[in-house]
């Protein structure tokens, strides 16, 4: 940046002229001086990198984007009061997607600012999507602001594992937990799961008593369920939260599910150093993180422990299929002592606890709601899985994949209500990307992205692009699925991510979803609430990292 250069040479050289001697620095007009030349150099510095270098240095100035931005709040008021986690980008994308760049194409990229000028890239074509995420996808890093905001939640793991060779390395590490073999041996856990989920809302159902159904949060049920199985799956215990309210359960719903005000407060604590204050949802958060990281850790020791008693001979031998499972086992036994020390361990663990649970939970919610307010959608879902329930009543992997409509239906749901909002990354500045061979400003799709330079990958801008789906990108449409060039392996349907960096629980979550939805779909029958007729009726959650309905989702349940 040869400008900004230059700026520091002559704010040094009006340094240079106006210090004082030697002798000077030990008075207290000497120290006023320095201070002031300091305070003089930082305004001028700051005034130019919000008023001056972004409209006419910047190689990212020519680059369209909205221009109602606040000078040292950019666009950021927009983001944190808007009325979706999706907004302002979806109205962003659909305002400059059908303005062309000089070869005739919609641009790559929106530039927005956040605070104090800094500039961001809102990705809106496939091209973009493919640069960025699979030919470069080591280039970038999460953002500070992101693993501030994401980090006491979800721990590290391998959401903020950056270096390539060490993010290889634990992806190989966990192929066999995630591998279509030991899946298939967990369908019996979804089935379970989702049968003691029917029985629950069954009870529901029964205890209205007037044959017309009850009205039940299914968001809540939906999350107790995938809490459960994911406690099986990734950790080897069984939660039961469908029994009854547990910590885990209680302490996912604080952090996912916060007040309004709750929101706007984790949204500003990324920029600003806020959780110190002493308020209720302050209190609330840091007690439900200190309690999920504080049981989670227990487990971990706990089955620590076990296996080396177990591989001892000093108590007998269990088998176990989960991950936390697969992961000590490069442990025990081993020459070199233990691979994984037990933060690492609780950054995986803690990856895998919510993502795992809060996505299928939130798709399943978006699920019902989609089934409720389309009633043509539940009714030919529900005849698919009927027929195939009779001729296999405890189906497997091979029945549960055959189901296309069901398969179809799952895809439009992440496509349409992508759970997930948002991936944002950062272009590595030369002294980190230096140990990635990166020491140079990337060249993205025609544009030069200085280092430092965030670039933003909200799905629904993806997902909802008519450049992308056509002329009705818009509408909520399974049947597009049918199009043989259209798989969840498309780089369209961006919730996923692609590349390297593909979710590596996909799979799983794809899978859990179906099985809930057949038990859900056998046994039941959905409608919305008084009101609701439309996805515009109801209200999410902002600011939040997933696109969850404020206050949970209730609907008109009634046993068939």
């Amino acid at each position: 940046m040869a400008s900004r250069k230059l700026l520091l040479a002559l704010a040094g050289a009006i340094s240079f002229t106006l210090k004082p001697s030697v002798i000077d620095l030990f008075t207290l007009a000497g120290l006023k001086i320095i201070i002031a030349v300091l305070c003089v150099e930082y305004v001028i510095l700051a005034l130019y990198d919000i008023y001056i270098y972004p409209y006419y240095f910047s190689p990212l100035r020519h680059i369209p984007g909205p221009k109602n931005t606040n000078p040292l709040l950019g666009h950021l008021p927009s983001q944190i009061f808007a009325p979706s986690p999706n907004e302002p980008f979806l109205t962003w994308m659909r305002s400059f997607a059908s303005t062309s760049t000089n070869n005739g194409n919609p641009p790559p990229y929106i530039r927005y600012f956040g605070l104090l000028g800094s500039e961001s890239l809102l990705i809106t074509n496939l091209e973009a999507i493919n640069e960025v995420h699979v030919k470069h996808p080591y280039a970038f890093t999460k953002p500070a602001v992101q693993k501030k905001f994401l980090s006491p939640i979800i721990g590290k793991g391998l959401f903020f594992t950056e270096m390539q060779e060490e993010h290889l390395g634990i992806r190989k590490k966990m192929n066999r937990p995630f591998s279509i073999t030991n899946l298939k041996r967990l369908v019996s856990v979804f089935r379970d799961k989702a049968g003691e989920l029917g029985d629950e809302i069954g009870r529901y159902a029964d205890a209205s008593g007037d044959g017309e159904g009850a009205v039940v949060d299914v968001a809540a049920e939906y999350t107790s369920t995938t809490l459960d199985i994911i406690g099986v799956a990734a950790l080897g215990v069984e939660l039961r939260n469908l029994e009854s309210k547990t910590p885990f359960r209680d302490a996912y719903i604080h952090i996912f599910d916060p007040s309004p005000f709750g929101a706007i407060l984790w949204g500003l604590s990324m920029f600003i150093p806020l959780r110190w204050l002493p308020l209720k949802e302050n209190r609330l958060f840091l007690e439900a993180t200190s309690t999920v990281r504080g049981l989670t850790s227990e487990i971990i020791r706990n089955r620590r422990r076990d296996m080396w008693l177990e591989q001892d001979g000093l108590k007998e031998e269990v088998e176990r299929r989960d991950l936390l499972t697969f992961l000590l086992e490069e442990d025990i036994g081993g020459a070199a002592g233990q691979s994984w020390d037990e933060e690492e361990l609780l950054g995986h663990m803690l990856n895998f606890m919510a993502a795992g649970h809060e996505t299928t939970a939130t798709a399943l919610t978006w699920a019902t709601h989609a089934m409720a307010i389309r009633k043509d959608v539940q009714t030919g879902l529900r005849k698919e899985v009927q027929e195939m329930l009779k001729e296999h009543p405890e189906p497997g992997y091979t029945e549960i994949e055959s189901l296309k409509l069901l398969s179809n239906f799952c895809k439009e749901v992440f496509r349409f209500y992508s759970p997930y909002t948002s991936l944002t990354s950062e272009l590595q500045s030369t002294a980190v990307a230096a140990t990635r061979s990166t020491v140079a400003p990337l060249v993205i799709c025609d544009t030069v992205v200085p280092a430092g330079t965030t670039v933003n990958l909200i799905f629904a801008a993806i997902h909802y692009n008519k450049q992308i789906w056509g002329p009705d990108a818009d509408v909520f449409r399974p049947t597009r699925w049918e199009d043989k060039d259209q798989t969840l392996d498309s780089p369209g349907l961006a919730g996923f991510l692609v590349g390297h960096r593909v979710c590596i629980g996909r799979t799983f979550a794809i899978l859990e979803m179906k099985a809930i939805l057949i038990e859900m779909l056998s046994r039941f029958e959905f409608s919305p609430m008084d009101g609701v007729k439309s996805d515009e009726d109801v209200r999410v959650v902002n600011p939040s990292p997933v696109l969850k309905p404020l206050g949970g989702l209730r609907v008109k349940v009634r046993r068939l």
